[in-house]
């Protein structure tokens, strides 16, 4: 159970910090780009403090192809925070938000994929509903 509330609290954190996001790129004009450096060069010492205060990192028990996937998900990562900040500038979060309720259906395909993680009929089924709410939501047009 704790797990599950530790994930609404992350969820919750992440759909804050992305309406923050949207207010000082559009209010205060700071490009993207500008936005990340900030944002990674304080999460950094932060990320490191955090470690070393919660565990006793080993980096050589690292294996090559634990790096590699790691490089990889740097890379993903980077991209798909610099489309994130852009897209809050252009787009209501709302509708940020709506999109990334897509989420777990990529996770669900990337773990049976990777891990072999069982599909259910009734989760395709759920999210093939939700797909077609997000799309008649995003296409819709505004009432207020």
């Amino acid at each position: 159970m704790q797990a599950y509330i530790f994930a609404f609290i992350a969820v919750f954190g992440y759909a804050i910090t992305q309406v923050i996001a949207r207010k000082i790129q559009l209010d205060w004009s700071v490009s993207p780009l500008l936005f990340i450096v900030i944002s990674m060069s304080v999460l950094l010492p932060l990320s490191i403090l955090t470690l070393y205060l919660t565990e006793k990192p080993n980096f050589s028990q690292i294996s090559f192809d634990s790096w590699l996937l790691m490089i990889v998900c740097w890379i993903i990562n980077l991209f798909a925070f610099i489309l994130l900040v852009w897209a809050l500038k252009n787009i209501p979060v709302a509708h940020y938000q709506i999109i990334a309720i897509l989420t777990p259906l990529i996770w669900w395909i990337v773990a049976y994929i990777w891990y072999g993680e069982k599909l259910w009929i009734n989760f395709f089924i759920w999210y093939s509903i939700v797909v077609l709410w997000v799309f008649i939501t995003i296409y819709k047009k505004t009432i207020f």
